[in-house]
């Protein structure tokens, strides 16, 4: 369809515009600072809503493009005004809001005064309060001086001309602070964002991502890109991106839904896997090894605050922007939902990761929904799927109990009373689990976990958090008077053992428990030694006896597992850790 163009009369100013008639709901694009309409991503949606008859509209801001005014007596309460007006003079019914860069912040304020319009939001590194968050924080002092007596300091830009960044601009920037948050959009929410972006960090769009909520926002983190996002590969994601966002607000449509599968995931011929916990430490490094082998992965995550909810997003991420990969946000003690995923998905094989975690946190009640209803519901789940040729779950070496240091721990040793409630939950897993073996038919794999650590790791584990509190110059606490022993077992080598279990399941009707952890135990003072190597600061060391619900020492004897897959483990603490540190370093800065 052709494109009419025209100018919106307000206070005295033109808002330049061009608009496609078309289908509904109407895309609207709003373009970053000192961006035109006539820009590359605009140009791109406006030729795709042409060719597929779809309604879009793109305009100038104030002092942008084709419209009137210059551009240094701009703020965001005119451009936000403009995008207001836009939207109620020229376009009918429901909206999907394209933000890119600025356009990111004054979509999402849109879309606050809007909510009954707005029906879903596509924000590609969105730059939310960047002129108090990006701008103002970085400023030497020249340029501070310039702006309290000149008004206006003219900022280098590696996009063209001098930025002139005013001191209206930050003052009245302020006005319209959405972060630390909450924002609270209910719209679905699709934020793509170049890791490698020098004018919006990404920890920045992770930011605005962790206040609008992960209700029904997806996160795309794409390693190589940049600020712009205007590679032929950006441009296809970004319509995918559209077309998926239409899709979860429910105005999708015959012709949006056969765009979709046009761009949509590749299918292995063994179908998908569904990976519970897709977003924690292990989950995620499981669902990154299936998708770099060429499997289809369904990752279902709850998204908790147990631990910092931007880590879980982040990790998340990192996989998004895969084509074979999708998250689905749920709670696994939700039987119901559960049950319709693993049926409709068409998968039949699972690996179940989801879990409470620790063995010391004081809610009994969440141990009990996720380790035991959530456990039960996914046995159930299971045994109303079409056919399941394997389901893999985590166990714990916490069921071994408290044993004396130098004893190995193997998978026939009579269980010990357990030592915390976790452990509980993780014995009465392992017998769920034989018992729906035995009835049903499900062919089932439990694995004992041994301390796992690495790289994107859990921030309540010793190493992460002794980590933390060196770096912070502040002390630990070292428990059991240091005289206790780990064993650890590098991430990637506890992938190496839930993949090569996954891809040899056990007979129909048969469950195995079998030990995955990395059968060298560490000194816990050995663990803090090589720390304080790494980090170039000695620990602040407070000893303190040991804590209710721990253990003395774990060792894992692997025969068993590595009869059947081989396993053998390659990293060392040595080797894991500076791994660890270097990635600490990169994700805090």
């Amino acid at each position: 369809m052709a494109e009419q163009s025209g100018l919106l009369e307000r206070a005295g100013e033109r808002v330049a515009w061009r608009r496609i008639a078309g289908d509904g709901p109407t895309l609207v694009w709003l373009g970053g600072f000192r961006s035109e309409m006539s820009g590359i991503k605009a140009r791109a949606l406006a030729d795709w809503a042409a060719d597929t008859g779809k309604a879009f509209l793109r305009f100038d801001y104030f002092g942008h493009g084709e419209s009137s005014g210059a551009f240094q007596d701009g703020t965001v309460t005119r451009w936000r005004a403009d995008a207001l007006a836009v939207i109620d003079e020229l376009t009918a019914g429901p909206l999907i809001l394209i933000g890119s860069s600025m356009g990111g912040w004054l979509a999402c304020l849109a879309a606050l005064s809007r909510p009954e319009r707005v029906a879903g939001l596509v924000l590609i590194a969105p730059a939310a309060d960047f002129a108090e968050r990006l701008i103002w924080p970085g400023l030497p002092e020249e340029p501070r001086r310039a702006l309290a007596a000149e008004g206006v300091w003219m900022r280098p830009s590696a996009y063209g001309d001098p930025d002139p960044i005013t001191r209206e601009l930050i003052e009245d920037g302020r006005r319209w602070s959405i972060l630390p948050g909450p924002v609270p959009i209910a719209a679905p929410v699709t934020i793509l964002q170049g890791a490698a972006d020098p004018d919006v960090p990404w920890r920045h769009a992770l930011e605005l991502a962790v206040a609008i909520g992960f209700d029904n926002l997806i996160f795309t983190l794409i390693g190589d890109g940049d600020h712009r996002l205007s590679r032929p590969d950006d441009l296809a994601r970004l319509k995918a991106a559209v077309v998926d966002t239409l899709a979860r607000a429910g105005l999708g449509g015959s012709t949006w839904r056969s765009l979709a599968a046009s761009e949509g995931a590749k299918v292995t011929s063994d179908g998908p896997i569904l990976v519970t916990g897709a977003a924690g430490f292990v989950g995620a490094a499981v669902c990154r090894r299936l998708l770099d082998r060429g499997e289809t992965v369904i990752g279902l995550d709850v998204f908790n605050s147990y631990y910092d909810p931007a880590l879980k997003a982040a990790r998340a991420a990192t996989l998004g922007d895969h084509p074979a990969f999708r998250m689905v946000r749920a709670d696994i003690a939700e039987a119901e939902p559960l049950a319709d995923l693993l049926r409709e998905s068409g998968a039949r094989r699972v690996v179940h990761l989801a879990a409470q975690a620790g063995v010391r946190y004081d809610n009994p009640f969440a141990y009990a929904r996720s380790n035991l209803t959530g456990h039960l519901a996914v046995l159930e789940a299971c045994r109303h799927a079409p056919a399941i040729d394997h389901l893999v779950y985590a166990s714990s070496s916490s069921v071994y109990g408290d044993r004396p240091m130098g004893d190995a721990f193997r998978e026939d040793d009579v269980l010990a009373a357990p030592a915390s409630l976790y452990a509980a939950t993780k014995q009465a897993d392992e017998l769920m689990s034989a018992t729906y073996a035995g009835l049903y038919g499900i062919p089932q794999s439990g694995l004992r976990f041994f301390t796992v650590y690495g790289p994107w790791g859990r921030p309540d584990m010793a190493y992460f958090s002794f980590t933390r509190k060196i770096l912070a110059g502040e002390p630990i606490e070292v428990f059991g008077e240091g005289r206790m022993a780990r064993d650890f077992t590098f991430i990637d080598d506890i992938v190496d053992g839930i993949v090569g279990v996954l891809d040899r399941p056990p007979e129909r009707g048969q469950h195995r428990v079998l030990n995955i952890g990395g059968g060298r135990p560490v000194g816990l003072m050995r663990m803090i030694e090589v720390l304080e190597g790494l980090l170039g600061v000695p620990a602040q060391k407070i000893m303190r006896p040991m804590q209710p619900g721990d253990v003395a020492a774990t060792r894992a004897d692997v025969t068993k597992l590595r009869a059947l897959t081989g396993y053998a483990p390659q990293v060392t603490l040595e080797q894991g850790l500076p791994k660890f540190v270097d990635w600490y370093r990169r994700f805090y800065g």
